[in-house]
């Protein structure tokens, strides 16, 4: 899996790039969380960070280019990701040790637990700061249950396996929509349609004490009756303009995420978010048979469905309608 911009993801939005120890710690700090930050040798670093707030949590980009410990005290507001793209960080937290490496681990850092990592001069690291109320919110709407006090992450987490790769993916996503300054900067709607598949997947993909519940291990056969489906199909039909995520989803039908699978995919022949991607495909189709008289494009009324690459959008189109969004434009325009 190749990184967008090489080995410099956000190179757009630098914060950091500083030799000096104080500066880089108090900036990260500043970014992150309170910590220090100690050169293995010498008194020097190489630091750099790129970095954007958004609407749901932080994101970025950190190095630090020499061999460094960094020591966290436990982070109240916060969890603290780091998604290990290159070198390898030795990670230690209430008593457990374990090793990160580039494009095949990631590590999870606590609210109410000390941490120390060691970074290898060629670590470099997505690095990821939940806010605690935004993330554990997150999760109860996937459960369809309150969440009562931090949650309990393993130390780290893969990134070769199905979850794994799925973050990671989320995350290039979401990076590339920064870098090209996309309707995810214009669009509140879009920044949090793809914020909220990042941590998703992030749930998906760290094992935690609630991961069987995400899943749905001890009730697979737990299925929505027809009528719940239905209700939730008109949910979607009546909110698609929201673009609805699958949080919001299991919040409105009051059931985990793995049983609204089972129930769509049962009584609806797909899945909740394919439902909500074929309606939104619905609208736009309706709206393109329209477009000449409203004097709109193809690439306006494609954003406002959530398909923000008009190209796949094109094709994904003429696969359903056998015609290309313009021609639809033109055939209406002769009519």
């Amino acid at each position: 899996m190749q990184l967008l911009h090489g080995n410099e993801p956000l190179s757009n939005f630098n914060l950091l790039q500083s030799n000096d120890v104080d500066f880089s710690q108090s900036l990260v700090s500043e970014v992150y969380c309170e910590h220090s930050l100690v050169p293995v040798h010498g008194t020097k670093v190489d630091a750099k960070l790129n970095a954007v707030e958004g609407t749901k949590f932080t994101f970025g980009y950190l190095t630090y280019g020499v061999d460094a410990k960094i020591v966290l005290p436990p982070l109240p507001p916060c969890y603290h990701v780091n998604i290990t793209l290159a070198g390898n960080s030795c990670v230690r937290r209430n008593g457990k040790t374990a090793y990160t490496e580039g494009m095949k681990s990631g590590a999870v850092l606590l609210p109410d637990e000390k941490a120390s990592v060691l970074w290898t001069k060629d670590a470099k690291q997505y690095a990821l700061k939940f806010l605690r109320e935004k993330l554990e919110n997150h999760l109860s709407a996937l459960i369809n249950e309150r969440v009562d006090g931090p949650i309990d992450f393993d130390l780290t987490f893969d990134l070769q396996n199905t979850a794994g790769r799925s973050l990671l993916r989320a995350c290039i996503l979401l990076q590339a929509e920064w870098e090209e300054q996309s309707t995810l900067i214009l669009s509140p709607v879009a920044r949090r349609h793809i914020e909220s598949l990042v941590m998703t997947n992030f749930l998906l993909a760290a094992k935690s004490s609630y991961t069987e519940k995400i899943y749905g291990i001890h009730h697979q056969n737990e299925s929505p009756s027809k009528m719940l489906v239905q209700k939730v199909k008109d949910y979607i039909e009546e909110n698609v303009h929201e673009l609805p995520g699958l949080a919001e989803l299991t919040t409105y039908a009051g059931v985990s995420a793995r049983s609204l699978q089972n129930g769509f995919k049962q009584h609806a022949g797909t899945s909740p978010m394919g439902y909500v991607r074929n309606i939104r495909m619905q609208r736009a189709h309706e709206q393109l048979e329209n477009a000449f008289n409203m004097g709109e494009t193809v690439t306006d009324i494609a954003m406002r469905w959530g398909f923000y690459n008009v190209g796949r959008f094109s094709q994904m189109y003429k696969a359903l309608y056998g015609q290309s969004p313009r021609e639809t434009i033109m055939k209406a325009e002769k009519n």
